[in-house]
Protein backbone atom coordinates (compact mmCIF):
# COMPACT_ATOMS: atom_id res chain seq x y z
CA UNK A 1 0.00 0.00 0.00
CA UNK A 2 1.23 3.64 -0.76
CA UNK A 3 1.53 5.93 1.98
CA UNK A 4 -1.10 8.94 1.68
CA UNK A 5 -1.54 11.60 4.10
CA UNK A 6 -4.60 13.68 5.46
CA UNK A 7 -8.20 12.35 6.09
CA UNK A 8 -7.65 8.83 4.48
CA UNK A 9 -5.44 7.76 7.42
CA UNK A 10 -8.12 6.11 8.91
CA UNK A 11 -9.94 5.12 6.14
CA UNK A 12 -6.79 3.50 4.97
CA UNK A 13 -6.40 1.16 8.03
CA UNK A 14 -10.33 0.00 7.28
CA UNK A 15 -9.11 -0.42 3.90
CA UNK A 16 -6.63 -2.51 4.98
CA UNK A 17 -8.88 -4.76 7.06
CA UNK A 18 -11.14 -5.00 4.00
CA UNK A 19 -8.44 -6.24 1.64
CA UNK A 20 -6.76 -8.44 4.03
CA UNK A 21 -10.42 -10.29 4.08
CA UNK A 22 -11.27 -10.13 0.11
CA UNK A 23 -7.59 -11.41 -0.14
CA UNK A 24 -8.44 -14.46 2.04
CA UNK A 25 -12.14 -14.95 0.30
CA UNK A 26 -10.13 -15.04 -3.55
CA UNK A 27 -7.04 -16.97 -2.07
CA UNK A 28 -7.30 -20.49 -3.62
CA UNK A 29 -8.02 -23.06 -0.80
CA UNK A 30 -6.36 -26.42 -0.31
CA UNK A 31 -10.02 -28.27 -0.97
CA UNK A 32 -10.30 -26.14 -4.43
CA UNK A 33 -6.96 -27.12 -5.73
CA UNK A 34 -7.87 -30.68 -5.14
CA UNK A 35 -11.58 -30.58 -6.71
CA UNK A 36 -10.26 -28.20 -9.55
CA UNK A 37 -7.35 -31.63 -10.26
CA UNK A 38 -10.11 -34.24 -9.78
CA UNK A 39 -12.86 -32.58 -12.11
CA UNK A 40 -16.28 -34.75 -12.02
CA UNK A 41 -16.18 -35.85 -8.90
CA UNK A 42 -18.64 -35.26 -6.18
CA UNK A 43 -17.94 -32.74 -3.71
CA UNK A 44 -18.07 -36.22 -0.60
CA UNK A 45 -14.53 -35.67 -1.54
CA UNK A 46 -13.62 -32.49 -0.57
CA UNK A 47 -15.63 -32.65 2.68
CA UNK A 48 -13.65 -35.69 3.82
CA UNK A 49 -10.39 -32.98 3.61
CA UNK A 50 -9.35 -31.88 6.99
CA UNK A 51 -10.09 -28.16 7.20
CA UNK A 52 -6.78 -25.92 7.20
CA UNK A 53 -5.81 -22.72 9.42
CA UNK A 54 -5.37 -20.49 6.87
CA UNK A 55 -3.66 -18.04 6.29
CA UNK A 56 -2.49 -15.51 9.19
CA UNK A 57 -4.43 -12.12 8.56
CA UNK A 58 -4.00 -10.22 11.93
CA UNK A 59 -7.22 -8.37 11.38
CA UNK A 60 -7.41 -6.72 14.37
CA UNK A 61 -4.10 -5.31 14.56
CA UNK A 62 -4.83 -4.03 11.31
CA UNK A 63 -7.59 -2.40 13.04
CA UNK A 64 -5.77 0.30 15.20
CA UNK A 65 -7.16 3.72 15.83
CA UNK A 66 -5.39 6.22 13.96
CA UNK A 67 -2.18 7.11 15.44
CA UNK A 68 -2.47 3.98 17.91
CA UNK A 69 0.76 1.78 17.77
CA UNK A 70 2.09 -0.90 19.36
CA UNK A 71 5.02 -0.71 21.18
CA UNK A 72 7.66 -3.56 20.93
CA UNK A 73 10.75 -4.10 22.73
CA UNK A 74 14.42 -5.32 20.95
CA UNK A 75 17.11 -7.07 22.96
CA UNK A 76 20.76 -6.92 22.30
CA UNK A 77 20.49 -9.47 19.85
CA UNK A 78 17.92 -7.14 17.60
CA UNK A 79 15.43 -9.86 18.55
CA UNK A 80 11.94 -8.55 18.69
CA UNK A 81 10.51 -9.56 22.81
CA UNK A 82 7.72 -8.60 25.22
CA UNK A 83 3.98 -8.96 25.17
CA UNK A 84 3.90 -7.65 21.16
CA UNK A 85 6.69 -9.72 19.98
CA UNK A 86 4.53 -12.02 18.34
CA UNK A 87 2.11 -8.94 16.79
CA UNK A 88 5.42 -7.30 15.58
CA UNK A 89 5.99 -11.11 13.97
CA UNK A 90 2.48 -11.37 12.07
CA UNK A 91 2.13 -8.07 10.74
CA UNK A 92 5.52 -8.04 9.29
CA UNK A 93 4.88 -11.61 7.67
CA UNK A 94 1.18 -10.94 6.49
CA UNK A 95 2.49 -7.61 5.23
CA UNK A 96 5.97 -8.73 3.64
CA UNK A 97 4.71 -12.33 2.39
CA UNK A 98 5.83 -12.97 -1.32
CA UNK A 99 6.77 -9.79 -1.81
CA UNK A 100 8.90 -10.72 -4.97
CA UNK A 101 5.78 -12.38 -6.48
CA UNK A 102 2.77 -9.79 -5.65
CA UNK A 103 3.61 -6.42 -5.22
CA UNK A 104 3.19 -4.37 -2.28
CA UNK A 105 1.71 -1.87 -4.31
CA UNK A 106 -1.18 -4.41 -4.98
CA UNK A 107 -4.40 -3.06 -3.15
CA UNK A 108 -6.12 -6.24 -3.90
CA UNK A 109 -6.45 -9.91 -5.53
CA UNK A 110 -8.26 -7.73 -8.31
CA UNK A 111 -5.08 -5.89 -8.89
CA UNK A 112 -3.26 -9.32 -9.51
CA UNK A 113 -3.02 -11.09 -12.50
CA UNK A 114 -3.81 -15.05 -12.65
CA UNK A 115 -0.12 -15.75 -13.92
CA UNK A 116 1.59 -14.45 -10.42
CA UNK A 117 -1.44 -16.35 -8.36
CA UNK A 118 -0.48 -19.44 -10.66
CA UNK A 119 2.97 -18.66 -9.44
CA UNK A 120 2.52 -17.45 -6.41
CA UNK A 121 0.50 -21.12 -5.26
CA UNK A 122 2.75 -23.25 -6.63
CA UNK A 123 5.41 -21.87 -4.60
CA UNK A 124 3.16 -21.89 -1.73
CA UNK A 125 2.41 -26.10 -2.14
CA UNK A 126 6.25 -26.62 -2.42
CA UNK A 127 7.29 -24.54 0.11
CA UNK A 128 4.41 -26.88 2.46
CA UNK A 129 6.18 -29.65 1.33
CA UNK A 130 9.25 -29.11 2.13
CA UNK A 131 8.85 -27.90 5.53
CA UNK A 132 6.70 -31.68 5.75
CA UNK A 133 9.02 -33.49 4.63
CA UNK A 134 11.67 -31.54 6.75
CA UNK A 135 9.98 -31.27 9.81
CA UNK A 136 9.30 -35.33 9.31
CA UNK A 137 13.08 -36.25 9.48
CA UNK A 138 13.09 -34.01 13.25
CA UNK A 139 14.52 -36.50 15.74
CA UNK A 140 13.30 -33.52 18.90
CA UNK A 141 10.85 -31.93 18.44
CA UNK A 142 10.16 -28.44 20.95
CA UNK A 143 7.41 -27.78 22.74
CA UNK A 144 7.70 -23.74 23.53
CA UNK A 145 4.45 -23.40 21.36
CA UNK A 146 4.44 -20.38 18.87
CA UNK A 147 6.35 -18.09 21.67
CA UNK A 148 9.74 -17.09 20.13
CA UNK A 149 13.06 -18.94 21.83
CA UNK A 150 13.98 -14.60 22.50
CA UNK A 151 10.78 -14.35 24.92
CA UNK A 152 11.30 -17.21 26.46
CA UNK A 153 14.97 -16.13 27.45
CA UNK A 154 14.02 -12.93 28.26
CA UNK A 155 11.64 -14.39 30.36
CA UNK A 156 14.11 -16.55 32.25
CA UNK A 157 16.42 -13.91 32.26
CA UNK A 158 17.64 -12.12 35.52
CA UNK A 159 19.85 -9.24 36.97
CA UNK A 160 22.49 -11.73 37.97
CA UNK A 161 21.33 -14.68 35.54
CA UNK A 162 21.71 -15.05 32.06
CA UNK A 163 20.19 -18.76 30.63
CA UNK A 164 22.10 -20.99 28.93
CA UNK A 165 21.50 -23.27 26.08
CA UNK A 166 21.17 -26.32 28.47
CA UNK A 167 18.21 -24.27 30.22
CA UNK A 168 16.39 -23.48 26.86
CA UNK A 169 16.37 -26.92 25.93
CA UNK A 170 14.68 -27.74 29.04
CA UNK A 171 12.24 -25.38 28.82
CA UNK A 172 11.85 -25.66 25.78
CA UNK A 173 11.61 -29.70 25.01
CA UNK A 174 9.88 -31.20 28.34
CA UNK A 175 8.56 -34.17 28.38
CA UNK A 176 4.51 -34.07 28.04
CA UNK A 177 2.01 -36.87 28.13
CA UNK A 178 5.27 -39.25 28.24
CA UNK A 179 5.51 -38.65 24.42
CA UNK A 180 9.15 -38.67 23.91
CA UNK A 181 11.60 -40.22 22.09
CA UNK A 182 14.80 -42.09 22.82
CA UNK A 183 17.08 -39.66 22.05
CA UNK A 184 15.01 -36.50 23.66
CA UNK A 185 15.31 -38.55 26.71
CA UNK A 186 18.80 -39.25 26.26
CA UNK A 187 19.38 -35.76 26.12
CA UNK A 188 17.63 -35.04 29.14
CA UNK A 189 20.04 -37.30 31.38
CA UNK A 190 23.03 -36.06 30.11
CA UNK A 191 21.76 -32.11 31.27
CA UNK A 192 20.46 -33.90 34.56
CA UNK A 193 23.57 -35.40 35.07
CA UNK A 194 25.83 -32.07 33.82
CA UNK A 195 23.48 -29.88 35.74
CA UNK A 196 24.41 -32.03 39.23
CA UNK A 197 27.90 -32.25 38.86
CA UNK A 198 28.36 -28.42 37.12
CA UNK A 199 30.73 -26.96 40.21
CA UNK A 200 33.22 -29.70 38.97
CA UNK A 201 32.73 -29.68 35.09
CA UNK A 202 35.80 -28.74 33.21
CA UNK A 203 32.97 -27.33 30.35
CA UNK A 204 30.92 -24.40 30.37
CA UNK A 205 27.25 -25.06 30.13
CA UNK A 206 27.25 -24.30 26.37
CA UNK A 207 30.60 -26.27 25.58
CA UNK A 208 28.80 -28.84 26.98
CA UNK A 209 25.53 -28.54 25.35
CA UNK A 210 27.69 -28.44 21.73
CA UNK A 211 29.67 -31.25 22.63
CA UNK A 212 26.18 -33.08 23.29
CA UNK A 213 24.07 -31.77 20.29
CA UNK A 214 26.83 -31.35 17.83
CA UNK A 215 28.83 -28.62 16.55
CA UNK A 216 26.79 -24.92 15.72
CA UNK A 217 25.42 -25.18 12.37
CA UNK A 218 26.55 -21.99 9.88
CA UNK A 219 24.21 -19.05 10.94
CA UNK A 220 22.29 -20.74 13.51
CA UNK A 221 22.76 -21.16 17.17
CA UNK A 222 20.14 -23.56 19.19
CA UNK A 223 17.97 -21.79 21.92
CA UNK A 224 18.42 -18.45 20.00
CA UNK A 225 15.91 -18.39 17.78
CA UNK A 226 16.15 -16.17 14.76
CA UNK A 227 18.42 -12.86 14.11
CA UNK A 228 20.80 -14.43 16.53
CA UNK A 229 24.03 -15.92 13.95
CA UNK A 230 26.78 -17.52 16.19
CA UNK A 231 28.94 -14.08 14.94
CA UNK A 232 26.44 -12.28 17.49
CA UNK A 233 26.65 -14.65 20.13
CA UNK A 234 30.15 -15.70 20.31
CA UNK A 235 31.71 -13.08 18.32
CA UNK A 236 33.84 -13.46 15.20
CA UNK A 237 35.87 -16.51 15.07
CA UNK A 238 39.46 -16.48 14.59
CA UNK A 239 41.27 -19.25 12.97
CA UNK A 240 43.20 -19.66 16.09
CA UNK A 241 39.53 -20.54 17.32
CA UNK A 242 38.78 -22.60 14.04
CA UNK A 243 41.81 -24.77 14.26
CA UNK A 244 42.35 -25.41 18.37
CA UNK A 245 38.58 -25.09 19.30
CA UNK A 246 37.98 -22.32 22.23
CA UNK A 247 40.31 -21.56 24.85
CA UNK A 248 38.73 -23.44 27.59
CA UNK A 249 38.87 -26.66 25.14
CA UNK A 250 42.82 -25.96 24.50
CA UNK A 251 43.79 -25.54 28.24
CA UNK A 252 41.18 -29.13 28.95
CA UNK A 253 43.94 -31.03 26.51
CA UNK A 254 46.87 -28.98 28.09
CA UNK A 255 46.09 -30.46 31.16
CA UNK A 256 45.74 -33.68 30.13
CA UNK A 257 48.67 -33.84 28.61
CA UNK A 258 50.69 -32.81 31.91
CA UNK A 259 48.24 -34.81 33.71
CA UNK A 260 49.92 -37.94 31.77
CA UNK A 261 53.19 -36.45 31.82
CA UNK A 262 52.65 -36.17 35.45
CA UNK A 263 51.53 -40.13 35.68
CA UNK A 264 54.88 -41.17 33.41
CA UNK A 265 57.44 -39.54 35.51
CA UNK A 266 55.63 -41.44 38.40
CA UNK A 267 55.76 -44.72 36.67
CA UNK A 268 59.31 -44.09 35.66
CA UNK A 269 60.59 -42.97 39.03
CA UNK A 270 58.87 -45.96 40.61
CA UNK A 271 60.48 -48.54 38.28
CA UNK A 272 63.98 -46.74 38.65
CA UNK A 273 64.03 -47.59 42.22
CA UNK A 274 62.73 -50.78 42.13
CA UNK A 275 65.62 -51.38 40.16
CA UNK A 276 67.53 -49.73 42.39
CA UNK A 277 67.01 -51.69 45.01
CA UNK A 278 67.12 -55.10 43.24
CA UNK A 279 70.58 -54.20 42.00
CA UNK A 280 71.35 -53.00 45.70
CA UNK A 281 70.10 -56.65 46.88
CA UNK A 282 72.30 -58.59 43.87
CA UNK A 283 75.49 -56.51 45.35
CA UNK A 284 75.37 -56.77 49.15
CA UNK A 285 74.73 -60.49 48.37
CA UNK A 286 77.88 -60.57 45.93
CA UNK A 287 79.66 -58.45 48.80
CA UNK A 288 79.00 -61.40 50.91
CA UNK A 289 79.60 -64.06 48.99
CA UNK A 290 83.19 -62.71 48.18
CA UNK A 291 83.71 -61.58 52.04
CA UNK A 292 82.88 -65.24 52.84
CA UNK A 293 85.35 -66.50 50.28
CA UNK A 294 88.02 -64.65 51.53
CA UNK A 295 87.53 -65.73 55.13
CA UNK A 296 87.27 -69.29 54.28
CA UNK A 297 91.00 -68.59 52.42
CA UNK A 298 92.21 -66.68 55.13
CA UNK A 299 91.61 -69.52 57.06
CA UNK A 300 93.12 -71.88 55.48
CA UNK A 301 96.27 -70.28 54.93
CA UNK A 302 96.45 -69.89 59.11
CA UNK A 303 95.69 -73.25 59.27
CA UNK A 304 98.57 -74.47 56.81
CA UNK A 305 100.84 -71.96 58.61
CA UNK A 306 99.65 -73.33 61.94
CA UNK A 307 100.54 -76.81 60.79
CA UNK A 308 103.94 -75.68 59.06
CA UNK A 309 104.90 -74.15 62.02
CA UNK A 310 104.26 -76.80 63.96
CA UNK A 311 105.83 -79.49 62.12
CA UNK A 312 109.04 -77.33 61.99
CA UNK A 313 108.96 -76.76 65.97
CA UNK A 314 108.91 -80.65 66.04
CA UNK A 315 111.56 -81.41 64.19
CA UNK A 316 113.46 -78.93 65.72
CA UNK A 317 112.93 -80.28 69.29
CA UNK A 318 113.79 -83.45 67.65
CA UNK A 319 117.41 -82.71 66.96
CA UNK A 320 117.90 -81.07 70.33
CA UNK A 321 117.35 -84.41 72.10
CA UNK A 322 119.97 -86.14 70.17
Amino acid sequence: MSSRKGSRGSTRRVDGESNLQSQSSNQPTHSEGANSNVGGRSSQGSQQNKRKRGPTRVLNKFGLRPGEKLSVQFNTLGQAIGPNAAHFAHILGSTLRHSNIVSLQAEGWWKVSKEEKDKLWKEITAVAEKNSGNRALLEVLHTGGSKSFACYREDMTTEDYEPTQIDLFMKTHGKKNGKVTEILVCKHEKFDEYLANQESASLTPNEFYITATGPVRHGRMHGYGLGAPPSKVLGPKTSGQSSFGSYSQVCNKLGNVLNEMDQLKTNMCERIEERVQEETKKIEERVQEETKKIEERMEERIQEKMMAFMAQYTQQCQQNRR
